[in-house]
């Protein structure tokens, strides 16, 4: 089985992760625990550990090595450079 990917079809974890680091700034940036909020909100049939396990793999070093993103960080959280 394939899946077909149309304008409805829902983002994925990985894209809600990056949008939310995108609409981040240096001023105001997100945590990983804000991620896993909005991940919860939005995927309420996936195990919120697994998400954050994923939340854990991806940010930072695994956006920017594979998708090549530029993720900072400071104290408060996580942003994507623009």
């Amino acid at each position: 089985m394939t899946k077909t990917t149309t304008p409805q079809a829902k983002q994925g974890v990985i894209a809600t992760i990056i949008e939310s680091l995108t609409k981040a700034t240096k001023t105001k940036p997100i945590t990983k625990d804000q991620i896993l909020a909005k991940l919860v909100k939005q995927f309420p049939d996936r195990s919120p550990d697994a998400m954050k396990t994923t939340i854990n793999c991806q940010v930072p070093r695994r956006l920017q090595n594979d998708k090549e993103l530029k993720v900072l960080q400071n104290d408060n959280g996580y942003w994507i450079a623009k």
